[in-house]
């Protein structure tokens, strides 16, 4: 959400190439060889917004491969217009795939416990929202009766869907196992 000077600032400014690892890396920032990300599956088509690039981290790194980061300056919308004009319809995606992405990568209680904390976050009228929390601000898109409907919207869609889901995971698994066979072969040479 910075404003474009601030980059135009940062790109002047930037001298040379650091590198180190990190957790996760905004999609729209992506270097990567396209045939390990063939090989891994790709982006997941339910997860078109949001949860896309994280789906894709996971099995990356359970592959055994290493995100990393640079400081070469990018701007990036980071989503903005979505918040701004597509309060509901940001809120469903994330309600719903944040609940696909740990379906395919976490334990059923983990699945669980986040479904609760995402009903909590949406619809408890005495929950404070801090302005710093973009996640939080997605998930309370409006009042309580609007983000019960988006909440149970995104429940249903994600039910509805769970076999769909629970089979891209063991296709996911598979391709991740053999990926890091190729990772090991390529290793012990």
């Amino acid at each position: 959400y910075a404003p474009f000077e601030e980059f135009e600032n940062a790109a002047s400014n930037w001298v040379r190439l650091e590198v180190e690892e990190t957790k996760w890396v905004e999609g729209a920032a992506y270097l990567a060889d396209p045939a390990v990300i063939e090989r891994l599956g790709s982006y997941d088509e339910m997860l078109f917004m949001y949860g896309d690039e994280n789906d894709l981290e996971t099995r990356l790194t359970r592959a055994g491969y290493l995100l990393l980061k640079t400081n070469i300056p990018v701007w990036h919308n980071s989503g903005c217009n979505v918040m701004g004009e597509l309060r509901l319809r940001a809120a469903y995606y994330v309600f719903r795939n944040t609940l696909i992405l740990l379906t395919k990568h976490e334990p059923w209680r983990q699945v669980l416990w986040r479904a609760l904390w995402l009903v909590r976050t949406a619809c408890d009228p005495f929950l404070k929202v801090t302005n710093n929390n973009i996640l939080m601000q997605r998930a309370r898109p409006s009042n309580v009766l609007v983000n019960a409907f988006v909440v149970s919207s995104a429940l249903l869609s994600y039910g509805l869907n769970l076999g769909g889901i629970l089979r891209t995971r063991r296709k996911h698994r598979k391709l991740i196992d053999r990926e890091r066979a190729i990772l090991k072969t390529h290793q012990s040479r």
